[in-house]
């Protein structure tokens, strides 16, 4: 017994795991516990708000850095990998001042087009929540290549912090849901910055001795991550962020609210949990291809779903159970519908669960073009289960059924690709990175 205790403790993808499950729990834990106050400061009406900002920002950051940071941690060269985090960066800010240009160009009414009716004010926010979201993202990929996971949960649970902290103390200040959007965006800018302090700390020989020349070679040598991968990660992001888009062009701001809580509860801390785990996955993966090891990524991935689904099914299920009397009691009255969707997406968030943490597989495999058509396929058949049935005359609940089912299809779907390509013999015999 205290053989396998101790060989537990040398592993270091389970090492890794639980560092960063543990920053990602307590950063959960901070946001849940705030959560039933929040909900009886603020109505549903402005958590939809705030679900539209949270949208399109997650759809700008995962192109604002044209995916270059997916690259991070295969480069085996520390001094290459500063330059690809460098370009990274650079590209986060070039891209943050675009779209705020485009934004001003429009008069800040080009979101509009999608129903979503925000002020100047709003649109200024989304800029400054994708400067400090975009270095999150590229500073973790850094931070996962250098071993460096207590400082992303450290990270994680400043950002967390300081968003809750943020959006109690301004409903007092603000009207609506500004005081929601200020706290995210404060947050995502604590989150970030505190990873550039260590980058900066870090790295300081490379800064000083800057090559142009090396940040061009980094940007050629990597360029089929945004030739490939932008168009895919993009379309992956909107599919998950589309219902709600939707949810408040067809139904309103109200619907969206109550589809978002039901998000809050318990996609997104399942979500982060597997993202930790994947995080760690991600490392190790890597590690095991770039050794040659294909068979145990095979292993790897397999052990890991399979895990995640015996630890979230039961609690999920009960949970569901009972969700609409236990959002009444706990965020009030107003919010028994986000019970009642989360009872309709039981079984998306179950499977969710044990596929997001292995979501990155076809990356690390360089199997763009297949992960691409799938993104593709996702995004159709998400923007048919929601649009049909509104033009059908069905309401949200219909609405949110259909979606559901279509995603527990769509990521099943996606565990046979990864599985069929881990599987396949061109990664057992040959470097992968001759097989296309």
């Amino acid at each position: 017994m205290l053989g396998k205790l101790n060989r537990l403790r040398t592993n270091n993808y389970i090492k890794n795991a639980l560092i960063l499950f543990k920053g990602s729990s307590i950063s959960q834990i901070i946001i849940l516990a705030a959560s039933p106050i929040l909900t009886r400061l603020y109505s549903p009406s402005d958590f939809g708000t705030l679900s539209g900002y949270t949208s399109i920002v997650a759809i700008l950051l995962v192109i604002s850095s044209l995916t270059y940071e997916k690259a991070i941690p295969l480069e085996r060269d520390k001094e290459l990998a500063f330059y690809v985090v460098t370009l990274s960066l650079g590209l986060v800010l070039f891209s943050s001042f675009f779209v705020l240009a485009i934004f001003g160009i429009s008069n800040f009414q080009i979101l509009n087009l999608l129903n979503l009716k925000l002020d100047t004010f709003t649109y200024i926010i989304i800029c400054i929540s994708l400067v400090g979201a975009g270095f999150f993202q590229v500073l973790n990929y850094w931070s996962i290549r250098s071993q460096l996971y207590k400082e992303i949960s450290y990270a994680k649970v400043t950002q967390s912090t300081v968003n809750v902290s943020t959006q109690l103390i301004l409903k007092y200040v603000l009207v609506g849901s500004k005081g929601l959007l200020l706290g995210d965006m404060m947050g995502r800018i604590m989150g970030g910055g505190k990873l550039f302090r260590e980058y900066m700390k870090e790295n300081q020989k490379f800064i000083k001795s800057f090559d142009r020349k090396k940040l061009g070679f980094v940007l050629y040598k990597y360029r089929k991550f945004p030739l490939y991968s932008s168009f895919s990660v993009f379309l992956n992001s909107v599919s998950l962020q589309v219902p709600s888009i939707l949810l408040i062009n067809y139904y309103g701001t109200e619907i969206a609210g109550w589809f978002s809580l039901s998000q809050k509860v318990v996609a997104i801390p399942l979500s982060l949990i597997a993202v930790s785990l994947g995080q760690a996955y991600y490392g190790e993966a890597t590690k095991l291809l770039k050794a040659d090891s294909k068979k145990e990524v095979l292993r790897l991935f397999e052990e890991t779903t399979k895990k995640i689904i015996l630890i979230v099914s039961i609690p999920i299920i009960l949970f569901s159970a009972f969700a609409p009397k236990l959002f009444v009691i706990i965020f009030g009255a107003e919010w028994a519908s986000s019970g009642t969707f989360v009872q309709l997406l039981a079984v998306t968030f179950i499977i969710q669960a044990a596929i997001l943490p292995v979501s990155q597989t076809l990356y690390i495999a360089e199997k763009q073009l297949l992960q691409l058509f799938w993104d593709l396929f996702r995004f159709i058949l998400v923007v048919l289960a929601i649009t049909i049935p509104y033009k059908l005359g069905f309401g949200a609940e219909f609405v949110v059924g259909v979606y559901s089912i279509v995603m527990t299809i769509t990521y099943l779907v996606l565990y046979l690709f990864i599985f069929q390509t881990l599987k396949n013999k061109s990664l057992q015999g040959g470097e992968i990175n001759d097989k296309k």
